[in-house]
């Protein structure tokens, strides 16, 4: 930002000496020449005229082991200013740990389902995490009043077929994939017209445990006499 009332002549510097925890992908701006070195360096000759702001976007990669918290300072620099006491900006956030983040989503397959009938679910784990997970991975469905004799499969999942329905998985799950479990149950005669499914997933060192349940609601229609 140009804050006088004169343009800023000569050669204006920009330099970012960037912290542990962050490397230089790439400092572009219109009108300035950068250097990825540490510190990124980034020049321009072309005047910036008063009261007026010139934009640098300073992409960078973070590392596995980076901190919790990082602070980054920038300066910059022009001969023909008049004060040089406010040259300075930094920014401090926070960096969420590395580490696998599983969620599950529950989704009944078919427009209808009636008492006396069947239904699917497919449960659809994902990764959405940094890692892949390094432990078993387990989800369990407990089947409401109305649906019994559940059935489960899934690639490289082992399902057994009590109550609850527990299907466990040893091989990693990385970072962005998903597998999918099908789950089958029979609709009792006397089912509720209404049905709530809840499934959860869990896994050792995820980051948020906070959405590892996938719920789904469907109508049941009651079948007539005849």
């Amino acid at each position: 930002n140009n804050i006088s009332a004169n343009p800023a002549f000569g050669t204006t510097t920009v330099q970012d000496a960037l912290p542990t925890g962050l490397t230089v992908i790439s400092a572009t701006g219109t009108d300035w020449n950068c250097t990825l070195a540490q510190p990124v360096s980034c020049t321009r000759t072309t005047a910036i005229a008063a009261n007026t702001s010139s934009v640098i976007t300073l992409a960078t990669s973070i590392a596995l082991n980076a901190p919790g918290s990082v602070s980054n300072t920038a300066t910059v620099q022009n001969a023909t200013e008049s004060s040089s006491a406010n040259n300075s900006g930094s920014a401090t956030f926070n960096i969420a740990p590395a580490a696998p983040d599983l969620t599950i989503s529950k989704a009944a397959q078919g427009a209808s389902f009636v008492q006396g009938g069947t239904i699917t679910y497919l449960l659809t784990v994902s990764n959405i995490g940094s890692l892949p997970t390094t432990g078993t991975i387990t989800v369990q469905d407990t089947l409401p009043t109305g649906l019994a004799t559940p059935s489960a499969s899934g690639a490289n999942w082992n399902c057994g077929s009590g109550q609850p329905v527990s299907c466990t998985r040893a091989l990693a799950l990385a970072a962005g994939a998903s597998s999918v479990i099908t789950l089958g149950a029979n609709i009792a005669a006397n089912a509720p017209t209404a049905i709530s499914n809840t499934a959860e997933v869990q896994t050792q060192g995820e980051s948020n445990t906070g959405n590892n349940t996938g719920t789904s609601i469907v109508g049941v229609t009651a079948t007539a006499p005849d």
